[in-house]
């Protein structure tokens, strides 16, 4: 008997999201006073069929790749490494050297190690490196995703 909540700023995000995935421009969409949950959302939102073409678009409109905020940019490292979107991989591996926190770098090497080939090699040449800066908990999680 409850009214279900409406959520018409992540309405607005998913038809803009759609309108991406069905061909408009990033110029064109109506994204010029969203918040970084409404950015992140989008990102979440983006079919899984896009293309490097896409991508590339996307990170020129708005330099995803380039962005301070790291809740917008894991979302965006976790479309590149889904994607191969090369140009993403060296801010992939800064973030994940420089970053420690499980909530990024777990889910990240998961993806990567979902990757047969390029994935599971890049991830271990960035764990090698990045490992003694982490948590004990975080290398122990890592670990468990990591093939051997």
């Amino acid at each position: 008997n409850a009214v279900a909540p409406a959520f018409s700023l992540l309405d607005q995000v998913r038809t803009q999201a759609a309108a991406f995935a069905a061909g408009t421009a990033p110029d064109a969409l109506q994204t010029g006073d969203w918040s970084s949950l409404q950015w992140q959302y989008f990102l979440t939102q983006l079919p899984d069929s896009l293309t490097t073409d896409q991508m590339t678009t996307l990170d020129k409109a708005y330099a995803f790749t380039a962005t301070h905020n790291d809740e917008i940019l894991f979302n965006w490292l976790m479309l590149a490494v889904k994607h191969h979107y090369q140009p993403a991989m060296p801010a992939l591996h800064d973030f994940l050297v420089s970053q420690g926190r499980m909530k990024y770098v777990t889910p990240l090497y998961k993806a990567l190690a979902a990757q047969p080939g390029w994935g599971t090699d890049m991830a271990k040449k960035i764990y090698a490196e990045a490992e003694p800066g982490y948590h004990e908990l975080t290398r122990a999680d890592v670990a468990k995703v990591l093939p051997k």
